[in-house]
Parts: structure tokens; C-alpha cells; sequence
């Protein structure tokens, strides 16, 4: 099961990030950009030029999406060897697609106002001026597709079902800026996290010692995916 962490910008998704990273161990797929960086000391991505991309097979991406005039793509390998990932509802759609035998669970992170957005937006950066232009360029860029997933995700949660074939019920968080909240989320995540680990392990080991049910589907794994898609499907036939 690998964790997705969906978000508009400045929606708390990096800060989130490091309490996983540095309090319980987690790795995050370091995905690559032809955007700038914010401030001098930003690491949350690989930062490379437009001809640099360019030189990067399309099959070797996992997931590539356009914001405005700048790219984010990571490889496959990347996303087999993290536990999660920071990444837009275009790239979801194209990271489920292009890897349907991993299992995902998405973790949408809703602002509780643009205005405490655009603050926390703006604190982060070295030029308080110069980001104000750019949250309200990269707002306006990715509108439409927040917009339609958060439709998604409210159909989503009505009908108790995955955002695709692969994927869990997806996982809503308003964020308040506030800290406690957050280490609140983090530490159910992980123990979430641990507790499927621990479900596939055992899942292997009966397989080991029956090799006959080698071929069962993970029904009792990955917060009941298949169960999920069942259901889909037949409320697909009842219509």
C-alpha cells in the first residue's frame, strides 16, 4: 500500500510530509521539477531544468503532471521503493493507471480558507511580494482539477467506494494549520500503515505453509479495496 498525499497548494501537504518522515520513519517519493524553487534552502523536490526533462523516457514515468508552465514526473522504481507520495489529482489518476498491481491510498488535504492558505503560502518564501503573484498563479492554474476531484472524492465518500480500481475510499483532512491536528494524522497513518504491514506478512506467511491459496485475492488487506470494487460494480449493473 503506498500513501498518496493530495492537495492544493500550500494545503499543509509538506508539513505533513515531515512529521512522517522525521518522527516515524517514512519515505517520500522525491519527485522532479522544472519549476524554481521557492527559497534557497527548498529540498521537497529535485529540481532540474526543462532541456534536462526533455531527456527523460515517457515510459519511465510513473506520473507527470503540468502545473502552469513547470513539470513534475517520478519513475516507477520510485514509487515501488517509498511509502508515499505528494502528488496532484492528474498525477493520481495517471500513477493508478500506469501501476495497477499496487495498491494506493489517497489523503486529501483541504485548507480551511484560502486566506490561511495563501498566508502559509506566503510565510514560507524568502520574497513575500513575488509569492503572492505566484500562489495566485499557481491557484487559478489548478482549479479545474481540484475542483472535478474534490467532486470525486465527495462521490466517493457517499457511495463508499475507491477513486479508481486500485485505490482505498479516499481519506479528507481540513486543515487548520494548527500542529496538534496534524501529529494527530500523522500517528494514524502510520498506525494504519503498520497494522497492513502486518496483515501482509501474515497474509505471506499462510500462503507459504498453504501453497493453495498462493492465488486469493488480498481481500483482507488494503483497507478492503476489493470489497470496494465489487460493490462499484454492481451498482454499475443495477443502473
Amino acid at each position: 500500500m503506498k500513501y498518496l498525499l493530495i492537495g492544493r497548494t500550500a494545503s499543509g501537504k509538506d508539513a505533513l510530509r515531515r512529521l512522517l518522515e522525521e518522527q516515524y520513519g517514512w519515505t517520500f517519493v522525491k519527485s522532479t521539477t522544472t519549476r524554481p524553487k521557492r527559497s534557497e534552502n527548498e529540498d521537497t523536490h529535485l529540481f532540474i531544468t526543462k532541456a534536462q526533462a526533455a531527456r527523460v523516457p515517457e515510459s519511465e514515468k510513473a506520473a507527470k503532471t503540468v502545473i502552469g508552465e513547470f513539470e513534475y514526473f517520478a519513475t516507477k522504481s520510485q514509487v515501488e521503493a517509498a511509502d508515499a507520495y505528494i502528488i496532484d489529482p492528474k498525477g493520481f489518476e495517471e500513477l493508478t493507471a500506469n501501476m495497477p498491481n499496487e495498491s494506493f491510498r489517497p489523503v486529501y488535504l483541504k485548507p480551511i480558507s484560502q486566506e490561511r492558505q495563501r498566508a502559509m503560502a506566503v510565510r514560507r518564501a524568502s520574497d513575500s511580494v513575488k509569492e503572492n503573484l505566484v500562489f495566485d498563479k499557481r491557484t487559478s492554474a489548478e482549479e479545474v482539477q481540484f475542483s472535478r476531484f474534490e467532486s470525486a472524492i465527495e462521490k466517493c465518500l457517499k457511495d463508499g467506494t475507491g477513486l479508481t480500481p486500485n485505490s482505498t475510499k479516499p481519506l479528507v483532512f481540513e486543515n487548520t494549520y494548527e500542529k496538534i491536528p496534524l501529529m494527530c494524522l500523522a500517528k494514524m497513518l502510520d498506525d494504519e500503515k503498520k497494522a497492513i504491514e502486518i496483515s501482509d506478512r501474515e497474509l505471506q506467511n499462510n500462503r507459504k505453509q498453504n501453497p493453495q491459496q498462493k492465488g486469493k485475492e488480498r481481500e483482507d488487506v488494503n483497507m478492503g479495496i476489493t470489497k470496494e470494487n465489487k460493490q462499484r460494480k454492481e451498482r454499475a449493473k443495477s443502473r
